[in-house]
């Protein structure tokens, strides 16, 4: 799968999805696109060229499958260092703590995904503390606020 992003919240999205299934290596470029064709084959940019490299170094990482590469540099190494976060957290929860963040990004609230899940508030709370979900929405705001201007730059 290739996918081009004009959202963060999309990109966050995508890499969560892959660490959390732990069946996909994930490359993400950094750069200019200078086209978007029908497929990622058609399409021209520094972004797709970034990705690729990103993808064979997501290969050889032993840790995470997960890869930045591109430019800004400094940039991309940022990022790398906020999603190897992402995925530390991530590749600690428990599937009933993911069951209850699942729940809670449905309905809202951690008291309305206890009632849901026929568990305590308290509970329900214990759970998303241990699951670090706090952090991880600490760690989006970040990533969000780095990342947001360079998709909007790609934009000009």
């Amino acid at each position: 799968m290739q996918a081009v992003v004009g959202e963060t919240s999309a990109l966050i999205g995508i890499v969560e999805f892959c660490l959390r299934t732990g069946e996909w290596w994930l490359g993400i470029g950094l750069g200019e696109v200078e086209s978007l064709g029908d497929t990622a084959r058609d399409s021209r940019g520094a972004a797709f060229a970034a990705a690729r490299e990103a993808i064979e170094q997501a290969k050889r990482r032993r840790r995470w499958p997960l890869a930045v590469a591109g430019e800004p540099a400094q940039l991309a190494e940022r990022l790398q260092d906020m999603c190897d976060v992402l995925a530390y957290i991530a590749s600690r929860r428990t599937s009933r703590q993911w069951e209850l963040i699942d729940t809670v990004r449905l309905v809202g609230s951690g008291s309305r995904a206890a009632l849901a899940l026929g568990i305590t508030p308290q509970a329900a709370n214990e759970l998303l503390r241990v699951s670090g979900m706090r952090e991880q929405q600490a760690l989006e705001r970040e990533i969000t606020y780095l990342v947001t201007p360079a998709l909007r730059h790609e934009d000009t």
